[in-house]
């Protein structure tokens, strides 16, 4: 595949924060969410009262021993799914990520060995895109996430952040079959609805890349380093006419006890 293609789907994984927002499993201490549903809305850019409601979230997560299997789920309006993502936690580190694109019948998966927070190990990427499968892997050379996990990321470098200094990752993109560097830094503090909120920037490392995809922002609570919000790339897509096209969209969250 060329990678140029791909390039349209760089932060497609990023949307939950993307669609992220989880804390790593390693123990319930760390994962005070583990039995928790999280869900969120994916809105158009525009002003408070104007935006379009796009697609939905739901993430939920389900353990068998020391392993935690995540489904997040994105539907229209309507419910029906416009695509799927599965994560797969053993022994508290990331060990595979699956992508089912159901909007273009596109699909991929990764599987770690090794441990990506710590940059050590391998990645092996498959990524299918209109019928034709490539496959690569990629040594880790660096701190790695995947939108799954580049919140708690933010959380475990939450003070280097506040002090201004930024924060170097990798993050795995299944379409790329490889993965791009990106840096993390405070870019400034607000007043929302009463609440303090600090924001994040996640910034392409390289200049070219830089000129094709936008950055993107995190929204924490400073207090209480709640994730609130997201404004960026998306895992859904956007028709127009007969193309699908890369969505930059506003997305909010929050986490409800699982019934």
């Amino acid at each position: 595949m060329n990678k140029r293609l791909a390039l349209s789907a760089l932060f497609a994984l990023v949307a939950i924060p993307t669609a992220f927002a989880a804390q790593p499993p390693a123990s319930d201490n760390l994962y005070p969410h583990a039995n928790d549903v999280l869900v969120g809305h994916i809105y158009s850019k525009g002003k408070p009262g104007e935006q379009k409601l796009l697609f939905n979230f739901h993430r939920k997560a389900t353990r068998d021993d020391s392993t935690l299997h995540v489904v997040r789920t994105y539907t229209y309006p309507d419910g029906r799914v416009a695509a799927v993502e599965k994560a797969t936690y053993k022994d508290g580190q990331l060990a595979g990520y699956e992508m089912d694109e159901k909007q273009t019948g596109d699909h991929g998966s990764l599987k770690i060995d090794g441990d990506a927070y710590a940059g050590k190990g391998t990645v092996h990427f498959s990524y299918t895109h209109n019928g034709d499968t490539d496959t690569d892997s990629e040594q880790l050379s660096g701190p790695t996430v995947i939108n799954e996990t580049i919140t708690a990321y933010i959380d475990k470098h939450w003070n280097e952040l506040m002090d201004g200094k930024t924060v170097n990752i990798r993050y795995l993109v299944i379409p790329r079959l490889e993965t791009v560097g990106f840096s993390l830094s405070k870019v400034g503090e607000a007043n929302w609805s009463g609440r303090q909120v600090v924001n994040i920037k996640m910034d392409p490392s390289s200049f070219f890349i830089g000129l094709l995809v936008d950055p993107v922002y995190f929204t924490f609570d400073k207090n209480t380093g709640e994730f609130i919000q997201y404004t960026g790339r998306t895992t859904p897509m956007i028709k127009q006419g007969n193309d699908w096209k890369p969505l930059d969209a506003v997305s909010t969250f929050k986490w409800v006890p699982a019934k």
